[in-house]
């Protein structure tokens, strides 16, 4: 998922189905996304991070998770 230049519509930030939660506004009410720009023809927000230090730190946690149960199975073998 390319974060970068997002665009949101102003229902996925209404919506707060725990179970059919889109990923985009919650990374914006945690400050991983900001919004950027606002698409008035569309009705879109447009999120992108708030700086390069945001976007790294983000990435770097993301490869964490993604990679750390393979790295722990691997180890316990």
């Amino acid at each position: 998922m390319d974060l970068c230049n997002l665009r949101v519509g102003y229902d996925d930030f209404r919506k707060y189905d725990i179970e059919n939660m889109r990923a985009e506004p919650v990374l914006y009410q945690s400050g991983y996304l900001t919004i950027a720009d606002y698409d008035e023809d569309f009705n879109q927000f447009v999120l992108d991070y708030p700086n390069e230090e945001v976007r790294t730190s983000f990435a770097k946690s993301l490869l964490e998770q993604c990679f750390r149960p393979s790295l722990e199975a691997s180890n316990s073998s």
